[in-house]
This record gives structure tokens, sequence and C-alpha cells, in this order.
């Protein structure tokens, strides 16, 4: 069976995958934020359930655990792909550098870091607003309800950027070994499709009526020569 991807499903596909390693950065961070302040065992069970955490907690960790481990199953599989069909040189196919893994890092960290904090801000104040009352706004961010929340937050998405930067990495680096025709969706085949019988009787239909209604239906036979 031949796949093929066209360039709006591949764009959804990005799309995914950069929402699942948001989520999951925004998973990690949110609990070594929580643990950075309250620590581990009854002091952070008891913190996560005052915030209202205990109402969609299993339900958020259950979604991203799975997303993160269907993202990286995929992110493999591409990967072992790539590298079977890759030959082993230091240029592309067409002589020109390789990518560099920092270019990667620096193009994708800004996003995921601006993503996961939106992310985090939304999430504290939803959750303020159902426990307390009242929306902190940005102040999630710093001051007594935002310690060690940037910090955090920076790390862990610089974490999450590394890992999504190395896939995309490695992944541009083996096209480009390949050669560009690799990174290019696949055209659709087309199916050779055999016409209805009806079309056969009408075809043949035509053709007889023709003759029958030519005024000229052209040359006579040629008079033998003893005539």
């Amino acid at each position: 069976m031949v796949i093929t991807t066209g360039v709006a499903r591949a764009r959804a596909l990005a799309a995914v995958r950069f929402v699942t390693l948001v989520l999951a950065c925004l998973l990690v961070a949110h609990t070594t934020i929580f643990i950075a302040r309250y620590g581990t065992g009854p002091a952070f069970a008891a913190a996560m359930t005052a915030e209202g955490h205990d109402a969609y907690w299993p339900a958020f960790l259950l979604v991203v655990g799975g997303g993160s481990a269907v993202l990286a199953v995929s992110a493999a599989r591409r990967l072992r792909g790539l590298a079977g069909r890759a030959p082993r040189r230091r240029r592309s196919a067409d002589g020109t550098p390789l990518p560099a893994f920092g270019d990667e890092l620096k193009r994708l960290w800004p996003n995921i870091f601006g993503a996961t904090t939106l992310g985090y801000v939304l999430q504290e104040n939803i959750e303020h607003l159902a426990a307390h009352g009242h929306v902190p706004g940005a102040g999630v961010l710093w001051g007594p309800e935002g310690s060690f929340a940037l910090p955090g937050l920076l790390l862990v998405s610089l974490f999450g950027a590394a890992l999504g930067a190395l896939v995309r990495w490695r992944v541009r680096v083996y096209v480009a070994r390949i050669g560009q025709a690799a990174g290019r969706p696949r055209p659709r085949r087309a199916l050779a499709a055999r016409p209805a019988r009806r079309w056969a009787f009408v075809g043949a239909t035509c053709a007889l009526a023709q003759i029958a209604v030519r005024p000229d239906t052209g040359r006579a036979p040629p008079t033998p020569a003893s005539a």
C-alpha cells in the first residue's frame, strides 16, 4: 500500500506534533514548578488538591502521556525509514552543507517556550477562578503565586525543544543526503478504469448510424481488368 501525503496533510501533522510537544512540556513544567514550591509527598498532593487539579489531572496525564508515546513511536519509525535510504555522506546530495542542529533549536525553542508559557498562564488562571474565584492574570509567572514559574518554563521548554529539534534535524539531514525529491509528496497514480458496458453499445450504435446515413459511402470496388 502506498500512502501519499499532500501539503495540507503535512501541515496538519506538523501542527499536531507541535501541539503534542507543547502539552508534554506544559505537563512536565507544571509538575516541576509545584515540586520546587512544595516538595514531594503530602505537601505536593495537598497543593494539587487545593488548586483544583483533582478534577482533571488524571485525564490530562492520560491524554498527554498517550499522545507523547504515539509521537515518540512515529518519530522513531520515520527516522528509521529515512536512515535506511540515506547514504553516508558529509554533504547534501546537491553539494550544499548539511543542516545544523543549532539552527533547528533556535527556530523551535522560542515557539515552544511561548506556547508553553501561554498554556501555563491560561491553565493557572482557570484553576484559580474555579478554586478561589479570582483571576491572577500574568501574576502566575512572578510574585508569591508565580515562584519558580519562569525558570521552570524556560528549562523544560528548552529540553522539549531540544528533543523536537533533534528529530527535525535528523529528518532534514537524511532528506538532504537522499535528495530534495525525497521530501516531496509522491504524486497520486492514476488508476485505469474500465468503461461501463453501455458505452461500448453507444459507440457501436453511433458508428453504424454514421455509415447508414452517410451520402458518400466511399469509392466503389475496382472494376475487374477483364471488363
